[in-house]
């Protein structure tokens, strides 16, 4: 008995060098194989994480989205920019042309209704029917009984743009008048009577 002990004694320090490396290698396997899954490993305190995915995961972990969501954009709070606020397009202004002369009707069919002649118009037509400019339900009126034609008038000055109105009668059957006088072609100006059968218009310059 004596001489087993001590041989044993005498074995003790090769079995705990033995068991040492046995141990050695076990833990090495395992964090190689941890590694390998993805898990986190603390060496102090002495730990390895559940599994990516497991219900052992931070609920903080964000969780993989469908195919369709993960096409789309991340959220603007998400997204790296330059800092700066993205505002929505603001839509073009369409600003109407400049007004160049006023028509007031003061007596007929449509009394009390002005019409304003821009300066992108070169012809305003009057008369019944209902292609015309300016439609009047008139019975004496032609379909188109007269018009008046709109040009650029030469300006040395150059502050603003002038033009020349002139009042045409369309071969009506019962004439244009201006100012009580029946015309074929006449030139207008501020303030001038224009009739066609029992419509009276005031024609009037502005600017």
């Amino acid at each position: 008995m004596p001489s087993v002990l001590s041989q044993m004694w005498h074995d003790a320090p090769a079995l705990v060098i033995a068991g040492g490396l046995v141990l050695v290698v076990v833990v090495l396997w395992l964090v190689n194989r941890a590694l390998g899954e993805g898990r986190e490993i603390s060496f102090w305190p002495p730990r390895i994480g559940a599994r990516p995915g497991s219900r052992g995961d931070s609920p903080s972990a964000a969780a993989p989205r469908p195919a369709a969501e993960a096409d789309k954009d991340p959220p603007a709070s998400e997204q790296v920019g330059s800092g700066f606020p993205e505002y929505p397009p603001v839509p073009s202004l369409a600003v109407p042309s400049t007004p160049i002369a006023a028509l007031r009707v003061e007596a007929g069919a449509r009394a009390g209704t002005v019409y304003l002649l821009t300066e992108d118009r070169r012809t305003l037509t009057l008369g019944r029917g209902n292609e015309c400019d300016l439609a009047f339900p008139d019975t004496v009126l032609s379909r188109t009984h007269s018009r008046i034609n709109v040009s650029p008038a030469p300006n040395p000055t150059g502050l603003h743009r002038s033009f020349l109105f002139e009042l045409i009668d369309s071969a009506s059957a019962n004439g244009t008048f201006l100012n009580g006088r029946r015309i074929d072609r006449a030139s207008l100006g501020n303030n001038d009577l224009i009739q066609i059968g029992g419509v009276r218009i005031r024609f009037n310059v502005l600017g």
